[in-house]
Formats: C-alpha cells, structure tokens, sequence
C-alpha cells in the first residue's frame, strides 16, 4: 500500500467513527439549520471571550471555554462533511475564524508573560502560510491538515498544561515550534511547487485515446481523440477491464423507446469497469500514477456542475436528501447513457467518482463493484431482519450476486434463502448458498406466502410474469424489490397486492459511499471467490471492432452464462 493509500485509509477510518459517534448532533444542528458558517463564528465569539477571561484571571471559566472552542471546532468540521458542503465561501470563512481564533489564544499566552510578542507575531503569520497551503490544495493534503490540527491542539494543551502543573516551557518550545514550521515551509514548497490559481494542467506528452462507439443501431465505428489537458481535480484513466451490462446491449441494438434514444448517438458505451491513473489533475494528492480503481458511473450533479451546484445544500433534492440519494439525482450524468462510457483505451473522470482497489481485492472481483453495488443498495432498502426468509427471482448476474451478498456478507443460512429460473444451467452456481427451483412450468404452491422479501432480478419481456410470482412467494405484509428493468408498460395485479398489503419498492444504480463499502466487503477472499464465478471464461479486445461484436453478442445470447468481459490493458 502506498503512502497516499494508507493516508486515504486512516482519514476513511476516523471519519466513519466520527460520523457515527457525532450522527445525533449533526442531525440535530441540521434540524435546527445551524450551518458550518455559524459554528465558525461561534467559535472565534468563544475564543474572544476566553481572551477576556483571561485578562481578568477567570481561569476557571477560560478552561471551560476553551473546552468549548474544541468541540465547536470539531463539530464545524463534521457538520461540513456531514452536509457535504465545501464552498469557496465557506472555506475563506472558515479560514478567517480560524486564524482569528488562534491569534486570540496565542494572545492569552502572551497576557499572562508566557511568551513574547514576537512568537505571537511569528506563530500567528507561519501558521496562516500554512492554513493557506491547505486551501490551495483545496484539503487533499491530509499531511497538511494534520499539522492545521496539531498547531491547534498544541495551544490548547499548553494553555492546560501550564494551568494544572504552573510549569512554564512553552517560550522554549514556541522556539522550537517556529523553527520547525518554518522548516516545513521550505519543505512544502519544493516539494509542491506552490501553485495558488487552480488551473488546467497541460501534458508533457499528449495522450492519444481510441474509442469504439455507437455511430446507429448495430453499428460501431473507431475514432481517435488526443488528450492535451487535464481538468483541475480530474484524473486520467486507462481502464483495464470492463463487463458488459444488458442495458448496453439495448443502447447497440437501440432497443429502448424512442424517446429514450433521442440524442444518444453516437454513443460511447460500457459504465461497469475499473482502471489505472495514467496521470492526476492540479490539487489532488490522495490519488497517484499507477494506482487501481473502480469507475463509479454516477456522477452526480452536484460533481459534474460546481459553479451550478456550488454547494451541496444548492444540489438537487435527491442529492442534500440521505432518505433518497444521489443515485436518484435529477441532473445526473450517467457513463454510457446520457455521458460518454467507459469504451476508450483512455478518458478523464472526477476524482469524486473512483474508489480505489484496496490490497487484497482482484481486479476481476473489483470489476464487479457496481452490480455488486446495485444489489447492496437494494439489500438496504428492503431492511432484511435477522430471521427473513428471501427470495431472488431470476439467477443471471444480478441475481445470482444477490444471493453472494445475502449468504455471505448477511450470513443468512441456505435454508432461507430461494433463488429461481427457468434453466436450470443457471441454477448450478447458487446451489452451494441457496435452495435452487426452476420455474419454467411454474411456481409450487408449496413455495407461496412463504418470504419476508423477494427480489425480482429479470425485467424484460418476462416482467409481468416474474412479478406476478414474487406476489406469491411474499408473506402478507412483506416486501418486494424491483431490479429488473422492463422498457415496456407492465400489469401488476393490484388487488393481490392490497389484498396482502405488499410493499413494492423500486430501486436503481447506487452511491459514492455504496462503492466505499463494498471495497471493505470485497476483502473476504471467499466472497471474492464466489463473486468470480459470475464471470465468463472467455476475455475480448476493447480496442477491436470485431472482438467487440463478438462481446456483445454472446452479452445476448440466452444460451451463454456469466458476466462479459472487455480487456484493455
């Protein structure tokens, strides 16, 4: 793992604890509509006041005080992840309140003759260089976030320390501190080669992509662009592999409805893959040249439009909403669908929307990360209890990577879970997790009324069909969740679905944080191995017609089993 890997590890780490220690307290400054802005400035209103009181010797109120600048310090920091807000507004307020705020406790020490004006001077001036370079790099640097926060705690440790013990060092180690600050400056600025502007970054050496696109229906054609430039906070991607989605054979074969295709051609397919950094954009250092990752597809609005959306309270509904989520955005861009696809030997993406492949996880498992994602997201809407009985109609990839998750990553037993088809070559691979049944004359009596939740995994010309069995197999007052996608109006006989007080619920595509999740999942070797098996034995060239022709037709032949894949690298 790389040092950037690692960094990235550590900060996903404590941010995840952070957030589930402080989730009640955000959610209730969100209720009540306090934003980051005002804990800032509640913050330095504090650190004044602790100003105050140490003049006039309350130290006993000072201490209080400024126990209380942490903790608004540290809730402003998460309520602004929490929101997902990072306006160039906010961070020049949170810049200022922060350097008002330590000059004031830096002014304490120099009230009470601890230090001399000089070190206030000094450690105030480094210590705005060095907020300052965490703004240029638009707080990708951790390294440099780390000292932001351990200059602050230092303060307030020393202003502690000197209470409780009346030993006074901190002239002494104010020296020490100025001169290693200004030893991390010079550091700082070879290494990154200070940059204040955000700008485009041109390449040394072009890079030439090729692309297979779809010209018309049934037809593709090759095309070659060159890459000369790189958006600020953009990666380069080669990708290595890609699967083929059923969707992306209706868009070849233009088998959507009409409106649908409406402006779509030509059209640069493929949206589930992973890729190698061929080069990274002005203001990012999480990520580096060389490194793996899985394509996230959904680029939500808020990613792809920031002088629009420039904040996340100005998103779409669905993306400041947590109930709904970003994977139901209202001006999202969408690889393959209204965005060009993965389908080019190399293309630019946000670094918002790529997770990287953690140590331990294949390239061929991580390529199953967006379906894998799908069906993780559909597990969290149905809210499985610990003794659902479940049902997956349909053992395709979709289906059958349901049941992987629901066996292996739910530990729900075999016993209680039911997966269906109508051949029974698709069966084979579930019958290690689940109990197998064929369905091509229809379903068993002795199988209805029988599921806490169904999940129907077909769509299709076979939608009304597989419907109609899931409201059979589900108990009274149980849940139903839709995956498969049907391009046609379907009747769902509604009366059985009053009668039995079913919830039916839709769900499609998924999140940034589902992708983050799944890499933890997919650690587990055997769940890897499990997930592999979807995968067909026969690789294709993603920079030939021919071989692309070949894919795409055994993508649609009923008679072929598994998961499609197009290599590039």
């Amino acid at each position: 793992m790389n040092r950037a890997e690692k960094i990235e590890e550590i900060r996903e780490s404590y941010l995840k604890k952070e957030r589930k220690i402080l989730k009640p307290i955000l959610q209730l400054l969100k209720k009540l509509k306090i934003g980051p802005d005002g804990l800032s400035y509640s913050a330095a209103i504090t650190t004044a006041l602790f100003f105050i009181s140490v003049i006039f010797g309350y130290f006993s109120i000072a201490t209080i005080l400024i126990l209380i600048y942490v903790l608004l310090d540290k809730l402003d920091g998460a309520l602004a992840r929490y929101l997902e807000e990072d306006s160039q507004s906010g961070i020049l307020t949170d810049f200022i309140t922060n350097i008002t705020s330590t000059l004031l406790i830096t002014l304490s020490f120099e009230v009470l003759g601890l230090i001399s004006w000089v070190h206030v001077v000094l450690f105030v001036y480094l210590y705005a260089i060095i907020y300052g370079f965490r703004l240029v790099k638009e707080r990708t640097n951790k390294t440099i976030t780390f000292w932001i926060v351990g200059l602050r705690t230092l303060l307030v440790v020393g202003y502690l320390t000197i209470l409780v013990t009346n030993i006074n060092l901190i002239d002494e180690l104010f020296v020490i501190l100025i001169i290693t600050l200004i030893s991390a400056i010079i550091y700082y600025f070879i290494r990154f080669k200070i940059n204040l502007t955000k700008t485009t970054k041109f390449l040394k050496k072009p890079f030439q992509s090729i692309i297979i696109q779809v010209k018309k229906p049934n037809e593709l054609e090759t095309k070659k662009e060159l890459i000369k430039k790189i958006t600020p906070r953009n990666l380069l991607l080669s990708p290595i592999y890609t699967a083929i989605c059923h969707s992306d054979v209706r868009y070849y074969e233009g088998d959507n409805p009409p409106e649908k295709l409406k402006g779509k051609y030509p059209l640069i397919m493929f949206h589930e893959g992973i890729a190698k950094i061929k080069e990274v954009g002005k203001g990012i250092l999480s990520y580096e040249k060389g490194q793996k990752v899985v394509v996230i597809p959904n680029i939500p609005c808020y990613v792809h439009d920031k002088r629009k959306y420039s904040k996340r309270k100005y998103a779409c509904e669905c993306c400041r909403n947590e109930s709904i989520g970003e994977n139901y955005c209202t001006d999202v861009r969408f690889m393959s669908s209204n965005s060009p696809g993965i389908n080019r030997t190399i293309f630019e993406h946000p670094t918002e929307c790529v997770v990287p492949i953690p140590k331990g996880v294949s390239d061929k498992s991580a390529l199953m990360t967006e379906l894998l994602t799908v069906n993780y997201r559909a597990i969290q809407e149905a809210k499985i209890g610990n003794k659902d009985k479940i049902a997956i109609i349909g053992s395709g990839p979709t289906g059958y990577l349901m049941a992987v998750l629901i066996s292996k990553y739910l530990k729900i037993p075999k016993q209680r879970i039911l997966i269906t088809n109508i051949t029974d070559q698709k069966l084979k691979l579930s019958k290690t997790i689940a109990k197998t049944v064929n369905t091509k004359n229809g379903l068993s009596l002795e199988f209805e009324n029988k599921y806490d939740v169904v999940f129907e995994c077909v769509g299709g010309a076979n939608t009304e069909t597989t419907i109609e069995q899931a409201i059979k197999l589900v108990r009274p007052k149980g849940t139903i969740v839709l995956l498969g996608v049907a391009n046609k109006k379907i009747p769902i006989n509604t009366r059985q679905v009053l009668d039995k007080g079913i919830k039916l619920i839709g769900t499609s595509r998924s999140g940034i944080q589902d992708y983050k999740d799944i890499m933890v999942i997919l650690k587990n070797k055997k769940l890897q191995k499990y997930v592999e098996k979807i995968i067909y034995k026969t690789e294709y060239d993603g920079t030939k017609i021919t071989e692309m022709k070949l894919a795409l037709s055994k993508a649609k032949d009923r008679n072929v089993y598994g998961k499609i894949l197009i290599k590039y690298d």
